[in-house]
C-alpha cells in the first residue's frame, strides 16, 4: 500500500577484522501492477557498524571406541568444541549464552551432547573458557539414500529453552554460501593407465576414512548494556571440519611470514608427483574396541590363575578389503606402567590373521591370565593393518585406543 512501511529481520556475515567497517546494502524493488511504466528500481544503502570481538571457536573429531548403537558399521565419532568469550568487559558485553550447537553433513549428524556437567545453561563471561563434546553418527543409509549430491543433514543440540531448526534459518543458507567451490566442482578424472589408476583409487579410499566433511554451528546471544539500556545480540560461528584428528577454527590464523631464506635455482626432474598415503592415514584403517568386565572377582586361594574372558572387536573404517594382523604378544615394559597397571598374561593364540571386508566388523575372543589381584590395563594388543591388493607393502600399526582398565580382586 502507498507510504506503507515494513520490517524484515536480517542476518550479516561480520568482518573477521574488529573495528569501523562500511556495509554496502543493494536493494532491489518491482512494481506490483501488471504492465507498470517502470518495471524495478535498485536502491544503493550504505551502513556503517563498529564489530567487536565476540567468541573464538576451534573443534576437533575422533573415533569412538564405543561400537553401540551403529548397526555393524563402526560409525561412531566424538565432536570436542572449544568456545571462548575474547570480547572484554569494555566493550560493554556482559555474557555470551550458548543456545544451540548443530550441525551439517551428508554423512554425518550430531546424536547428542555428554558433557559431565548438566547445567544446560552455558554462560560464557570475559576470557572464560568452554568445552562441549558431542556424540556424532553416521546418517541412516536410507537417508543418504533419498538424498542428492545437494542435500545435507542437519542436526540440532539445544541448550536453551527452544529450538532453532537449523535447515530453515540462516545457518543453512550461511552453510551453503560458505561451500567451497572445490565442493561444488565434479571433479576431473584424469586418463591414467589401468595401474595407476587402481593405485590411485586405493590411496583415495585409505584417505577417505580421515574425511569428515562436518559442519558445527555455534548459536549464541550476547547481552549487551548500551546507554544504559540492554540489548540482546544474537550470532553464530562456523566451523568446518574436514578431517579426523585435525582442529578447524572459526576465524583465520595468523600466518608468521617466513624468514628470507637464499634464492636456489634447481631443474625439477619429474612434473608428476605421486600422492601417498600418509602413515596418520594408514594407521586408521581399522578401529578397536576391548569389551570386558570393569571388575572381577576370583577366588585367589582356590585357584591360583584368574581367567577373564575379553571381546576384541576390529571394525574396518574404509570401503576396501583390509589384511590386519593382531599380536598379543606385546608387553608393558614401562616400569612407570608396571608398577600402576601390573603385568598379565594373554592365553592362547598369540597372533592372528585376517581379512575384513568393507566396513566390516570381526570379533576375536580372548583370553586374559592374573595371578594376583590389582589395576591392570588391557589394551597391549597390537593391530597391524594394510590392503588386501598389495598397495602398501607393509602392515601400518594401527593407533590404540585408550587405556582399557580392569579391577582384578580376591573374594
Amino acid at each position: 500500500l502507498p507510504g506503507a512501511s515494513v520490517q524484515l529481520p536480517m542476518w550479516l556475515r561480520g568482518p573477521d577484522e574488529e573495528g569501523v567497517h562500511e556495509i554496502n546494502f543493494l536493494f532491489y524493488y518491482e512494481s506490483v501492477k501488471k504492465q507498470p511504466k517502470i518495471r524495478h528500481s535498485i536502491l544503493r544503502h550504505t551502513a556503517v557498524i563498529c564489530t567487536s570481538r565476540s567468541l573464538n571457536v576451534r573443534a576437533t573429531v575422533c573415533r569412538s571406541n564405543s561400537l553401540e548403537d551403529e548397526e555393524g558399521r563402526g560409525g561412531n565419532m566424538l565432536v570436542f568444541v572449544d568456545v571462548e568469550n575474547t570480547n572484554t568487559s569494555e566493550a560493554g558485553v556482559k555474557e555470551f549464552h550458548i543456545v544451540q550447537v548443530s550441525s551439517s553433513s551428508k554423512h554425518w549428524k550430531l546424536q547428542k551432547s555428554v558433557n559431565l556437567s548438566e547445567n544446560k545453561d552455558a554462560k560464557l563471561a570475559s576470557r572464560e573458557k568452554g568445552k562441549f563434546c558431542f556424540k556424532a553418527i553416521r546418517c541412516k543409509e536410507k537417508e543418504v539414500a533419498t538424498q542428492s549430491s545437494e542435500k545435507y543433514t542437519f542436526a540440532d543440540i539445544i541448550f536453551g529453552n527452544e529450538q532453532i531448526v537449523s535447515s530453515a534459518s540462516p545457518c543453512a543458507d550461511f552453510f551453503y554460501r560458505s561451500l567451497s567451490s572445490e565442493l561444488k566442482k565434479p571433479q576431473a578424472q584424469l586418463s591414467l593407465h589401468t595401474e595407476k589408476q587402481s593405485v590411485e583409487d586405493a590411496v583415495r579410499l585409505i584417505q577417505k576414512c580421515n574425511e569428515v566433511d562436518l559442519n558445527i554451528v555455534v548459536l549464541w546471544k550476547a547481552y549487551v548494556v548500551e546507554d544504559s539500556k540492554q540489548l540482546i545480540l544474537e550470532g553464530q560461528h562456523h566451523v568446518i571440519l574436514r578431517t579426523i584428528g585435525k582442529e578447524a577454527f572459526s576465524y583465520p590464523q595468523k600466518q608468521e611470514p617466513p624468514e628470507m631464506e637464499l634464492l636456489k635455482f634447481f631443474r625439477p626432474e619429474n612434473t608428476t608427483v605421486s600422492s601417498r598415503p600418509s602413515v596418520e592415514q594408514l594407521s586408521n584403517l581399522i578401529k578397536m574396541s576391548l569389551h570386558y568386565p570393569e571388575s572381577f572377582n576370583h577366588p585367589f586361594h582356590q585357584k591360583s590363575l584368574c581367567l577373564v574372558p575379553v571381546t576384541l572387536l576390529l571394525s574396518n573404517c574404509s570401503k576396501a578389503d583390509v589384511d590386519v594382523i593382531v599380536d598379543l604378544r606385546h608387553k608393558t615394559t614401562s616400569p612407570e606402567a608396571l608398577e600402576i597397571h601390573g603385568s598379565f598374561t594373554w592365553l592362547g593364540q598369540t597372533q592372528y590373521k585376517l581379512q575384513l571386508k568393507s566396513q566390516e566388523i570381526h570379533s576375536l575372543q580372548l583370553k586374559a591370565c592374573f595371578v594376583h589381584t590389582g589395576v591392570y590395563n588391557l589394551g597391549t594388543p597390537r593391530v597391524f593393518a594394510k590392503l588386501s591388493d598389495q598397495v602398501t607393502v607393509f602392515e601400518t600399526s594401527q593407533q590404540n585406543s585408550m587405556p582399557a582398565l580392569i579391577i582384578i580382586t580376591n573374594v
